[in-house]
């Protein structure tokens, strides 16, 4: 069952994944559809040990959820309000547009 959600609320679910593995589907901006294995991005792991790191210019932005894409071990931020569905801690959630 789909349902409506806004930034918030669809935040608020990928953040019950903590530091577990979730999965999401989002359109991508050529408008494909994506899916992604990932885990949330913590800026302490990032920040620390690496001379390359940098911080993200999209952490400031609430419709954007900052997370590692598993598969290719790369930073990736998620665009809430392109999120069509979700699997976290076991649970799916489709949203709407």
């Amino acid at each position: 069952m789909k349902c409506k959600a806004s930034v918030e609320e669809k935040r608020r679910v990928l953040n019950q994944a903590g530091s577990k593995f979730f999965s999401v589907d989002f359109v991508k901006r050529d408008g494909s559809l994506r899916h992604m294995e990932a885990k949330k991005w913590i800026e302490s792991a990032f920040s620390h040990g690496s001379k390359n790191a940098q911080t993200s210019t999209l952490a400031h932005k609430p419709e954007y959820f900052l997370a590692v894409d598993t598969a290719k071990g790369e930073f990736r931020a998620i665009n809430l309000n392109t999120l069509v569905r979700c699997k976290v801690n076991g649970t799916v959630y489709e949203f709407e547009d």
